[in-house]
């Protein structure tokens, strides 16, 4: 990357100020892009706010200035919001991501969870006051969502497509079982277990096992 992104550091200590970031808005909705980003320039935790109507023209934005937070609707023609978030995820792990959607419905929050967002924001619910609640939140490292969905376990698995197979070899790395372990447990080949559990990491968008076991525990898929 031709720059480095800065972790924001969100304490809790009252005396200090958590920085102001630069933001992006990826929208296909030209006025609403135009229209949220001005409304994040209002915000407290907002230094200066972009706003784009595709993935391409969003990734140029980010390639040109120190973006540190992405507001991304769901789904948008071409390369939709899920698929720019996985990409963001890969090149830029500490961009922090929002996914935004009209739809307040299971599916498509379930597909943003899945795609590691680190918060989400219904659009009818946009005033200045829910942006600084969810900025707040997520740039202390902490997950936001404004949906009065609650996703169950039975959502995200669907969505994941999870083997039977694939819920052995979870069970076993969640009791701390090493490869080789797992392997003779299961009476496969040490192989066939990598090969699964890089299967794995790629359905839950995660990037070792340490942050796999941590997805399962999470969302309650054991």
């Amino acid at each position: 990357m031709g720059y480095g992104y800065y972790p924001i550091l969100g304490v809790s200590c009252q005396k200090t100020r958590m920085e102001k970031v630069n933001a992006l808005v990826v929208d296909d909705a030209k006025l609403f892009a135009e229209s949220f980003a001005h409304l994040l320039t209002g915000s407290m935790y907002i230094s200066k706010a972009w706003e784009a109507i595709s993935a391409d023209q969003g990734i140029s934005i980010i390639r040109k200035h120190r973006i540190q937070v992405a507001f991304i609707d769901a789904r948008m023609p071409v390369i939709d919001g899920i698929q720019l978030i996985l990409r963001l995820r890969k090149d830029y792990p500490k961009l922090f991501l929002i996914g935004m959607t009209g739809y307040n419905e299971a599916s498509t929050l379930a597909d943003l969870n899945h795609a590691g967002v680190h918060g989400i924001l219904l659009k009818h619910h946009t005033g200045i006051q829910e942006i600084n609640q969810c900025l707040q939140t997520v740039l202390k490292g902490k997950y936001y969502s404004n949906s009065t969905v609650s996703l169950s376990r039975t959502d995200i698995r669907s969505t994941l497509n999870l083997t039977p197979r694939d819920f052995d070899i979870l069970r076993l790395l969640c009791e701390g079982l090493a490869t080789k372990e797992i392997a003779a447990s299961l009476g496969l080949q040490q192989s066939s277990i990598e090969d699964h559990r890089k299967r794995l990491l790629h359905k839950t968008g995660t990037k070792n096992s340490t942050e796999l076991i941590a997805y399962v525990l999470r969302n309650g898929l054991l």
